[in-house]
């Protein structure tokens, strides 16, 4: 199970620009706030078991391509070796393969999956080798073999953010308007989410966020359409669990723990 991170943001801006990104959340009636609704990703990403089996994928793509790119290296040498040396010409030969344009590997792979046995069709094997062949396709697709990795990079986490609330705060005046949302995320802020969505829309994200074990992993960050400002709390620091207890709305009181200056939560 992962370390929820409790968000709390306020989405800023001129009155049109904070329009257009309710809109794109379903609109204020409507409102249900997700980043994949803004920044989806492929579905067929979602398909893949993560991790990939890349070790399978070298072998199994490059048994199966022309002679061309294989008459120089034996993977199954490599595979069985484990030789570091063996193993970064197969991965070199791996990358110069997924520039080809010809489109023999899919050829090659589905051969492959096709002359496995019936009787042999639970086999892990063939698993890992549906499961390389739709991550292979989605890397020359989209640069990505997983959901894990994809989201990671453009999410900065590895699910759809949870627990969200609708939208609350909401002020408006002639051409400025604001409104807050909290909502939880599995081990880190949301970044990469909140940094594309504040360039795309052109508003300003000002998110407080702490992590559930009070006094770790939390901060205020900034986000607009030109800059980010990350400005974490040093953890175990008598600010950051303060201001972890307040976001979470804990009633402990502090104890210092060491003579370090580190501090937490008096749960005795």
């Amino acid at each position: 199970m992962p370390n929820w991170i409790l968000n709390k943001c306020t989405f800023s801006g001129t009155k049109s620009n904070i329009d257009n990104l309710i809109n794109a959340f379903g609109g204020k009636e409507k409102f249900e706030f997700s980043f994949d609704k803004v920044i989806p990703i492929p579905k067929e990403l979602l398909e893949i078991k993560s991790p990939v089996n890349m070790d399978i994928a070298w072998y199994a793509y490059l048994k199966g391509m022309p002679v061309k790119y294989f008459n120089i290296f034996s993977a199954e040498a490599a595979l069985q070796n484990q030789s570091p040396v063996y193993i970064v010409r197969l991965k070199k030969i791996y990358i110069d393969c997924m520039n080809n344009k010809d489109g023999d590997f899919r050829e090659a792979m589905d051969f492959l999956i096709k002359s496995v046995p019936e009787d042999n069709k639970k086999n892990p094997l063939n698993a890992d080798l549906v499961n390389a062949k739709k991550a292979i396709e989605c890397s020359m697709k989209y640069g990505y073999t997983d959901w894990y990795t994809w989201r990671n990079d453009n999410y900065g986490c590895k699910w759809d953010c949870n627990n969200a609330s609708g939208m609350f705060n909401y002020v408006e005046n002639e051409n400025y308007a604001s409104f807050d949302v909290s909502f939880t995320t599995p081990n880190s802020s949301p970044y990469a989410a909140l940094s594309r969505i504040a360039y795309e829309f052109k508003v300003n994200i000002q998110n407080s966020y702490a992590e559930e074990f009070i006094g770790c992993n939390c901060g205020v960050d900034t986000y607009n359409y030109f800059a980010n400002r990350l400005s974490p709390y040093e953890d175990s620091s008598k600010e950051a669990v303060l201001f972890a207890k307040d976001l979470w709305g804990a009633e402990e009181d502090l104890v210092m723990i060491d003579d370090k200056g580190h501090w937490e939560l008096d749960y005795d």
